[in-house]
């Protein structure tokens, strides 16, 4: 009985959402809105913490920049939309109906460049 309760954090802590493109248990989604600035948004299921979800955009973001053949990013919008209560986009119950998402815009450059202002 005792060793149960040791494997049951264990058992919650594989249900919260990977690092996975965007499905029905939530995770990261891209878009690039200039040649070389993108948003990218990342959303978690019940189980997935908003520290997470927020460290997950910023993985992607750095994922993105070298995808796209740049060597440096900076992000200049970020923002934890924090835990939301209800169903989530595909009308399911989260637990006790709640999520984590969160969203972010990145610039990316070749070069440092100490010319350009954020």
């Amino acid at each position: 009985m005792r060793s149960l309760f040791l494997l049951l954090p264990l058992l919650f802590a594989g249900c919260a959402t990977s690092y996975q493109p965007e499905g029905s248990s939530g995770g990261f989604s891209d878009l690039m809105t200039g040649p070389d600035t993108a948003m990218v948004t990342c959303s978690g299921n019940g189980y997935t913490s908003a520290q997470r979800v927020m460290a997950m955009i910023k993985l992607r973001c750095a994922d993105v920049t070298l995808q796209h053949g740049y060597r440096y990013f900076a992000v200049t919008g970020i923002r934890d939309l924090g835990t939301q209560l209800g169903a989530d986009a595909l009308g399911g119950e989260r637990r006790g109906g709640e999520f984590a998402f969160g969203a972010a815009i990145l610039h990316a450059q070749k070069r440092i460049s100490s010319s350009r202002t954020w």
